[in-house]
């Protein structure tokens, strides 16, 4: 994909406009309780890449995505499609699901085709939050389909104030060169550098 395509014009989402909603509301959200963005020009304006962060609660999904235009996707656990409510909202924000523990080959092959598709996908590594234990499915994607993976560290700082605030810090690209363990241990240490 070129830099001078607009990458929303090859999107994939699943319902753009309220794709652009929820995110727009987030994006409220995240102004006004002050979070903070380090280097978010790490993430490409086009092409296909995978954005790989810890997992501290539920608004890191949205929260990563937050400072690029781009319509991002998400794998997200099975349980959370379970409802007809919370199934409207995961799909309606650009999330598939996994079955996780297994090899959910199904959406392996969501994630490829959103991959082979230009298209940016967020993975937590740690498969859950306040996980420690990087898996290495990020990391099998982005060597399975040859794009990089922008690592984020995700922390809750003390702000000036003495209150505290969410920081998304963006780290250099990890290429997808190695085997899946020294490209996990990459990934994994890359985060880890980036949470202080």
């Amino acid at each position: 994909m070129g830099a001078g395509v607009n990458a929303k014009n090859l999107d994939l989402s699943n319902a753009p406009l309220n794709f652009d909603l929820i995110s727009g509301l987030w994006g409220i959200y995240f102004w006004v309780i002050g979070v903070r963005y380090l280097h978010p020009e790490m993430i490409p304006a086009s092409g296909p890449a995978i954005i790989a962060a810890n997992h501290l609660t539920t608004i890191d999904p949205f929260g990563v995505g937050q400072p690029t235009v781009r319509r991002v996707h998400f794998m997200a656990k099975k349980e959370l499609f379970s409802s007809s409510l919370s199934r409207w909202y995961m799909l309606s924000g650009n999330a598939f699901p996994v079955e996780r523990g297994k090899m959910d080959l199904s959406a392996i092959k969501t994630a490829l085709r959103i991959l082979q598709g230009g298209q940016l996908l967020v993975i937590f590594p740690q498969g859950t939050r306040g996980g420690t234990d990087a898996k290495g499915g990020a990391s099998f994607l982005a060597l399975k389909a040859k794009v990089p993976v922008i690592p984020v560290g995700i922390a809750l700082e003390r702000n000036w104030f003495g209150g505290k605030r969410f920081t998304f810090r963006y780290g250099a690209v990890i290429p997808p060169i190695g085997s899946v363990e020294e490209h996990t241990l990459a990934v994994s240490s890359a985060i880890e550098a980036l949470i202080p």
